[in-house]
């Protein structure tokens, strides 16, 4: 068959949008659907309930009258205890009772876009459509978004309603109480582990030794910055020499984390995204300065986009504290506690210690309100002290010594869980002003809504057996901070 007439009679892209609307709708969202996990670094420690995951995933029942339920449930059985009966005693009315306790979640409608014009169709310089690009960005920006959600709902969770869940390196009753030396182990990760173990937390698996003994295996999630601490440990470093072969590919040299005590340890690389917005993670949060600040007497902390302007985005929303929501009319606990951090500039190294509350956040999280000059941070009369900053210093948190901190997620099976709704993913698109023959607008928007939510895994007690979160001292060695040890 000729060239041509193959040409003529194959199916063109551009006629299936002509042919059915829908049909570009669709292909964007499998995109976003697709690609979206990719970017979130839970994505395979995610599954359905009876997976084994510490993250479970479950949609709201698809043949609820309603069709749009705003609640997922969760039903849970309770173990049978008491003592039994002993020779002629009778067994009637000594029976135990099922106890059921059905644990809900509620979810909320979350939306974002991008915008753009025809001047950017028609001058796209080779890089695709906007509708492709956009789908693109859309799957990154939805897929961390998912994985913060994930941390922060753990995460906050421990800070601020469920102290149990909650282990400080160094056995410390407050992570405020953290020295520079308090930096994660492989004692601490085994202390972590004997909590979840006493919790009667699931294990994403069981090992099985001598005799048939049992060990179970449990997930260490945590930046990389964090675990390096590790591998200047001496125990850990011979523990991985002669546990592994003596190659190139033995951990040592190749980089890699071993499981230690039954705990898969994995790391996560945190990077400093060009996006405009909240940097690091939850776990491991940072800022840059936006505006820069000439003495003590500037009290509001701006964000910094990429191109070097201030940021109207959300660049303070990682910090511990910043009132996250899943859903807008969601009642947050009260949080009074004082929290800290430090401004650091790259330009002379100097930095200064400030504090803030939950208060002190903007709405979207574009700005915060702080103490300045926390001298239990760093000194005034300190040498490494400025009260001047430039435009990108570097904002971290840090406890009230100056000691900066970061979090780890220690996780067995359903750890947490994830709530969809009736819309999991959805294309949502606009247009204004005037258009043109192909019914394209001057100016276009494609975005995407998503209804979902998060929480803990509860059982009939209302525990949280299945999470540990630990926070430690993070070493930052290129900051040349003060070392506090108590």
């Amino acid at each position: 068959m000729p060239q041509e007439a193959l040409e003529q009679q194959a199916t063109q892209y551009a006629d299936l949008i002509a042919n059915d609307p829908t049909f570009e709708r669709e292909v964007w969202e499998d995109v976003v659907v697709e690609e979206h996990g990719k970017h979130d670094v839970f994505n395979q420690f995610t599954g359905a309930e009876g997976s084994g995951m510490p993250i479970v995933k479950k949609s709201e029942n698809p043949t609820l009258t309603s069709g749009k339920a705003r609640t997922v449930h969760f039903t849970n059985v309770g173990r049978i205890g008491g003592q039994g009966v002993l020779d002629e005693n009778q067994l009637t009315g000594k029976e135990q009772k099922l106890r059921f306790q059905t644990y809900s979640l509620t979810m909320g409608l979350l939306r974002h876009s991008v915008g753009w014009t025809q001047v950017l169709s028609l001058f796209r310089l080779g890089m695709g459509t906007p509708s492709s690009i956009s789908a693109g960005l859309m799957a990154e920006w939805y897929g961390r978004k998912v994985a913060d959600d994930k941390m922060v709902a753990l995460r906050d969770d421990a800070l601020k309603s469920s102290s149990d869940n909650l282990y400080v390196v160094g056995g410390y009753d407050d992570w405020d109480d953290l020295t520079s030396a308090d930096t994660i182990n492989t004692g601490e990760i085994e202390n972590s582990k004997g909590l979840l173990q006493g919790q009667g937390f699931r294990a994403i698996s069981i090992e099985t030794g001598q005799m048939g003994a049992e060990t179970p295996q449990a997930l260490f999630f945590g930046a990389d910055e964090g675990l390096r601490s590790l591998k200047s440990q001496t125990t850990y470093l011979a523990a991985v020499k002669e546990a592994r072969e003596r190659s190139a590919k033995n951990p040592q040299f190749s980089g890699q984390y071993v499981t230690w005590d039954g705990n898969i340890i994995f790391p996560h690389n945190v990077v400093e995204s060009t996006a405009d917005g909240r940097l690091g993670t939850p776990l491991r949060p940072m800022a840059r300065l936006g505006t820069a600040i000439a003495d003590e007497t500037t009290l509001i902390l701006t964000g910094r986009a990429p191109d070097g302007e201030v940021s109207a985005s959300d660049c303070f929303a990682n910090f511990p504290g910043y009132p996250w929501k899943f859903y807008d009319d969601q009642t947050l606990p009260t949080d009074n506690r004082t929290y800290y951090a430090i401004i650091w500039n790259p330009t002379d190294k100097k930095y200064e210690g400030v504090s803030y509350t939950a208060a002190g956040f903007s709405a979207d999280g574009s700005t915060l309100t702080v103490t300045r000059q926390v001298a239990s941070v760093i000194a005034t009369a300190d040498a490494k002290y400025s009260n001047a900053h430039p435009a990108g210093a570097l904002i971290i948190p840090c406890t009230s010594n100056g000691v900066p901190v970061t979090f780890f997620l220690h996780m067995g099976q359903m750890a947490l869980c994830q709530g969809t709704g009736a819309v999991e993913l959805e294309q949502i698109s606009r247009k204004d002003d005037y258009e043109n023959k192909s019914g394209r607008a001057h100016l276009e928007a494609i975005g995407l809504q998503a209804v979902r939510g998060f929480s803990p895994y509860q059982d009939v007690r209302g525990r949280r057996p299945n999470y540990m979160l630990v926070a430690a001292a993070l070493n930052l060695p290129q900051l040349n901070l003060n070392d506090y040890n108590g």
